[in-house]
């Protein structure tokens, strides 16, 4: 990591934490059009672009919490009141240095607090392990996934594979996904005979394939489509 962005993390973590302690809230909003939110591609390196054409509309997974039809899922910075933050990504990533969006990729697989990106996947199996019928990350939470469909330029792709989603690939999308990016919503994510880890055999898996070029759902009937 370098310490450039150790320095401006842990700078906002002592910022935020001083706030809180002052009972100092930072107002949540999103300043941001959709325009603001999409990278520049001409500056960024090909091997980190989601489609060879920058304005195509790629269609992506997500699993999150239910009930973010209306109001779009927002990053973690924006959830903090944090919007320069946003800004600061979206410049580390259009400078294109490989060690700095290195640094950047893993500290948002880290599970970094502050993140200014948003994880989606190609592969719905993927995005199913972050939601309600999944092994590993199975949480009490009511979760469910969506499938979103977005300009290929409002994210780019994790080519170095830090969080380990192999050939279903990581996407990081800049800022929030807006409502009208949000294309469908899985409808039933609790019972396993609906997840997408479903195997030939009728078992759910734990842990999907890596390996795996699939971006097409198991049953389209269980998705609410927009």
């Amino acid at each position: 990591m370098s310490s450039d962005i150790r320095e401006s993390i842990e700078a906002k973590r002592i910022q935020l934490f001083n706030d809180m302690s002052n009972g100092i809230k930072r107002p949540i909003y999103n300043p941001f059009s959709k325009i603001n939110l999409t990278f520049d591609y001409d500056k960024i390196d090909s091997k980190f672009h989601a489609d060879s054409n920058p304005e195509a509309r790629i269609t992506l997974y997500k699993g999150e919490l239910r009930g973010f039809e209306k109001i779009g899922i927002w990053s973690r910075a924006l959830n903090c009141g944090i919007v320069e933050h946003v800004y600061e990504v979206k410049n580390i990533i259009e400078n294109c240095d490989e060690k700095e969006m290195f640094n950047l990729f893993h500290i948002h697989t880290s599970n970094y607090p502050f993140a200014s990106l948003i994880s989606s996947t190609f592969n719905p199996e993927c995005a199913q392990i972050f939601s309600s019928t999944s092994g590993i990350y199975s949480e009490s939470e009511d979760k469910t996934i969506y499938e979103i469909r977005i300009n290929a330029n409002r994210c780019i792709l994790d080519s170095f594979d830090t969080g380990a989603c192999g050939n279903s690939g990581e996407l990081l999308i800049l800022g929030m996904i807006f409502p009208d990016e949000i294309s469908a919503v899985k409808i039933d994510d609790e019972d396993y005979r609906f997840s997408e880890l479903l195997s030939d055999d009728g078992f759910s898996r734990k842990r999907f394939d890596k390996k795996s070029n699939n971006r097409v759902v198991k049953n389209p009937t269980n998705w609410k489509y927009f």
